[in-house]
């Protein structure tokens, strides 16, 4: 039987995957579970615009709702703003956490990006 060849049909070609992960307060839930905090998000490479995102939670519905702090916005322009958006809208304890996952993802982006992010505003 021969096997189809992969295609990224729920995300399309355009896709790509940044990746960000941050360490926990020891006082947390979370880092009961996990050593690290993990927040990945798909985007659309050229234009940045954030199409899923997940992370490493206890609970389904927090990374389902931090995920829709952040679909719909430019990662590639919009950093602050996410930023913004974990801060005012999430108050669970790894909420600092949260923000350097963001920021790291960020990095590891423009540092592996083979073509140049647009300016940062």
């Amino acid at each position: 039987m021969q096997q189809e060849p992969h295609t990224s049909a729920r995300y399309g070609p355009n896709a790509i995957l940044a990746a960000g992960m941050a360490r926990p307060s020891a006082s947390t839930p979370i880092a009961v579970k996990y050593d690290l905090l993990l927040l990945v998000m798909v985007l659309d490479r050229e234009s940045g615009v954030v199409l899923d995102a997940e992370c490493n939670m206890l609970v389904d519905v927090s990374s389902e709702y931090i995920a829709s702090l952040l679909v719909g916005r430019c990662f590639y322009t919009e950093l602050d703003e996410m930023i913004a958006a974990v801060q005012r809208g999430y108050h669970g304890l790894s909420q600092k956490a949260l923000v350097v996952c963001l920021k790291d993802a960020f990095s590891k982006m423009r540092e592996r990006s083979p073509e140049p992010l647009p300016p940062v505003k």
